[in-house]
């Protein structure tokens, strides 16, 4: 009987810690799926310089205007894009966002698209990760625009598919990066790029192991009005567990019997 009851607790001691292990933990997060509007309760800052150049260097401060901050969120970012520009992290009662707008000319002659990366640092990473996205255009009418993800890993940027969108109504996208197809990515003005240039290459799959870096690209054209711009309210990347192994399924499936039979014995004592 106690090596039975031995047995029943270090099965059922097995089953805890394998469930927690199937926890999925957050490694970025700026905003909140929905909106937070928190972030920014006076006034905008718009004064931060995204560069054309890109240097993982950061590019905003989290306490000069992440004023929700409470050590939860990861409010630093890099990033560089394809002309001079502010950072806009601006109010706003569907979520405060940020972006980068771009001026698209006033005479008729309209340029683009107009196109921006943002990345964020974590500690090399071999777990499956989950992206988690919501963002809109600057503004409606003809204006278009598209997401891709980033990651980074052995020094070599990786870029997804585009996802794209358009109108001024927020849309999301959640998903794993082993449902993305990728190609080779060398930033604004890096690997032989002149500032404000970066280069998508050929296809090439990342081995998703020792992932140092994730993030994302946007881009986006507006022929009508002066400004367009991909404007982000919500980023989260999560590690969520591997699937269990075989072992680790029968260990389960002992603890369940073990258990259902400790659950007999007490019935039968009774």
């Amino acid at each position: 009987m106690k090596t039975s009851l031995k047995n029943i607790l270090i099965a059922g001691s097995t089953f805890t810690l394998l469930a927690g292990s199937l926890q999925a933990s957050v490694l970025i997060k700026w905003g909140e799926a929905g909106g937070d509007t928190e972030i920014i309760t006076g006034g905008n800052a718009d004064n931060s310089s995204i560069g054309r150049t890109y240097n993982g260097a950061s590019i905003t401060d989290p306490i000069s205007y992440y004023e929700s901050y409470n050590g939860s969120q990861n409010p630093i970012f890099s990033g560089a894009s394809n002309n001079d520009g502010s950072l806009e992290v601006r109010d706003d009662a569907q979520g405060d966002y940020f972006g980068s707008p771009f001026d698209t000319g006033t005479g008729g002659g309209h340029s683009g698209p107009h196109s921006a990366m943002y990345t964020w640092d974590i500690p090399a990473n071999d777990a499956r990760l989950i992206f988690r996205f919501e963002a809109r255009l600057r503004n409606g009418g003809d204006e278009a625009g598209e997401v891709r993800f980033l990651l980074e890993e052995s020094s070599q940027f990786y870029i997804s598919n585009p996802f794209a969108f358009t109108g001024n109504t927020y849309s999301n996208i959640s998903i794993s990066p082993y449902d993305l197809s990728w190609s080779l990515y060398t930033p604004f003005g890096t690997g032989g790029n002149a500032a404000g240039v970066d280069t998508i290459g050929a296809s090439d799959n990342p081995s998703f192991t020792g992932i140092t870096t994730v993030g994302f690209h946007t881009s986006s054209t507006d022929s009508t009005t002066g400004f367009t711009g991909v404007f982000t309210r919500y980023f989260q990347v999560e590690a969520s567990a591997p699937e269990p192994s075989s072992l680790a399924l029968l260990l389960i499936g002992f603890g369940l019997l073990a258990n259902r039979r400790q659950r007999k014995l007490s019935a039968t004592s009774i």
